[in-house]
């Protein structure tokens, strides 16, 4: 049986739904960050990140992060991909943990292209007004 949200060549690779609650009013749009904690290299590696989501939202539904979706913006990860990556830890390596990070931010984004995860960041810093998170974990 195909996992559902296992990454590229591992399954469908479909996103997972996603809902949430307590946006602080001043929230001008919201990103959403997922990235491997447990990957053995320096730093955790980013699968996906969205920005330009509306605060008036409450959720995405599944399947829903990819290119094209409305009312998204998709950066590049670590890959220069776009789009929903899902798991896809070392066979053997163990359990990874997944972390989805969802960012209210105080102003809205602007990019001429995707940007990669570096300019993102930066483009964030200092518009961070609450942050939340979800916690998975996957193992081959």
């Amino acid at each position: 049986m195909p996992l559902p949200s296992a990454g590229i060549g591992l399954g469908e690779n479909i996103s997972p739904p996603f809902t949430w609650s307590g946006i602080p009013p001043e929230a001008a749009e919201l990103a959403l960050i997922m990235e491997d904690l447990d990957v053995p290299l320096p730093r955790p590696i980013v699968h996906t990140f969205v920005y330009g989501i509306s605060p008036d939202r409450r959720g995405i539904e599944e399947g829903a992060l990819k290119v094209g979706s409305k009312d998204l913006g998709f950066g590049k990860n670590l890959l220069g991909m776009q789009g929903y990556v899902g798991p896809g830890p070392i066979p053997g390596h163990g359990p990874h943990r997944y972390v989805f990070h969802l960012l209210a931010l105080k102003r809205q984004t602007r990019f001429q292209s995707p940007p990669g995860l570096k300019a993102f960041w930066k483009e964030i810093s200092g518009t961070v007004i609450a942050h939340g998170h979800l916690v998975g974990v996957y193992e081959r």
